[in-house]
């Protein structure tokens, strides 16, 4: 079906009667923007949904949708990966927990948001901002710190964990240290990382501490690190 094509038939279903027709061309790839926004103010609550969750349907209508009194049309925008940054900060704050936990799952929500949903009451929320690869690296550090196991293999299993956040774990319980090893063994290439950006990563996690020798520390990155690495 060419454009033209899609474009006629996309706004003959719109004009129909049947509730059908409209939720089959709001779930359309295809479905041009205009033909989603004029959807957007659909009486039929299937309808939306299909409209809050299609990719294409443009930046005003999810902003329209985000404000919808069903809680299943707000989840839809909060889950679509091109809603804009601003609504899902709005979404963030929404009476619905279920609302709230969609946004801290989608790959789309800004580092700001994240960052303000990290301390979040709900432990579920928490735990997706740790697995977020949106969420800044010195909230994932905090995340750490937790006393937590779950939250530190989030934080291991996050595509975004940084070479010092990884590093940082190392310093945590024994299992978490353990494949926080076996991850840094994984996913850098030894090529990459020189023994000094090794040591300063190291170094950084430590930079705080007054009871720790940065001069021993660089030795024991430099041997520990790298031989962990170099022994793939």
């Amino acid at each position: 079906m060419n454009t033209a094509a899609t474009d006629e038939w996309a706004w003959n279903q719109t004009r129909s009667d049947s509730a059908f027709a409209r939720w089959e061309v709001a779930d359309h790839k295809d479905t041009p923007g205009e033909v989603l926004e004029f959807l957007s103010r659909d009486h039929v609550e299937e309808v939306l949904i299909n409209v809050a969750h299609n990719p294409s349907t443009p930046a005003s209508a999810l902003r329209l949708l985000s404000r919808h009194r069903s809680i299943i049309v707000r989840r839809a925008v909060a889950l679509n990966t091109t809603t804009p940054p601003d609504v899902l900060d709005f979404l963030s704050r929404d009476s619905d927990a279920e609302v709230r936990v969609d946004v801290a799952e989608n790959g789309c929500t800004s580092p700001s948001t994240l960052r303000t949903l990290s301390t979040h009451s709900d432990r579920t929320i928490r735990r997706l901002v740790a697995k977020n690869p949106n969420t800044p690296q010195e909230v994932l550090l905090e995340f750490v710190k937790v006393e937590d196991d779950d939250f530190r293999m989030d934080v291991i299993n996050n595509p975004s964990a940084s070479l010092s956040t990884l590093v940082a774990v190392l310093d945590v319980s024994d299992y978490t240290s353990y494949v926080a090893q076996q991850e840094l063994l994984e996913r850098i290439d030894v090529h990459t990382y020189t023994d000094e950006e090794l040591e300063r990563a190291v170094a950084e996690r430590y930079a705080s501490s007054d009871d720790v020798d940065l001069t021993y520390l660089s030795e024991w990155s430099r041997d520990l690190l790298v031989g962990w690495l170099t022994s793939v």
